[in-house]
């Protein structure tokens, strides 16, 4: 049987957290367990590589993106996209000195037009060929 996904609802001054926990990952991308004891996706390889969440937005505003994640020295980067309908943020995946030395970043800025349910969903740009991060996690913080 086919089972719905999660919807994220948003709460009124809260940030909106997309995780591992809510995500639907398609194509290769998984949810691991790492060594520090933390989930994350990885696998990230191809644009069919992808992770999406379901996400229920109060009312239309401008939302600040925040990433968390870890890359690895010497592997490659690539470039990521997060979209929403025809919105999109861009960002290049972290090179660190360990796979699971998480970091968060600002990335942009994305628009939601109006309230209601939307798809945001995440995916490599292009071909990378190997897997080059470990995704924590991303917040959606509502801008005055």
């Amino acid at each position: 049987p086919r089972v719905d996904p999660p919807v994220i609802v948003e709460k009124a001054g809260a940030p909106v957290v997309l995780d591992y926990l809510n995500a639907v990952t398609s194509g290769r991308t998984v949810k691991r367990f790492n060594r520090r004891g933390q989930f994350h996706i990885s696998k990230w390889t191809g644009p069919t590589d992808q992770a999406s969440w379901r996400v229920h937005f109060l009312q239309p505003g401008r939302y600040r993106v925040l990433v968390e994640c870890a890359g690895a020295f010497g592997r490659p980067t690539g470039t990521f996209v997060l979209s929403s309908g025809d919105q999109k943020v861009q960002m290049e995946s972290p090179q660190a000195s360990d796979w699971y030395q998480y970091a968060s970043r600002e990335i942009g800025v994305l628009d939601v037009a109006a309230a209601g349910e939307h798809e945001l969903v995440l995916r490599p740009a292009r071909e990378i060929g190997q897997d080059v991060m470990c995704f924590k996690s991303l917040k959606l913080e509502r801008l005055p």
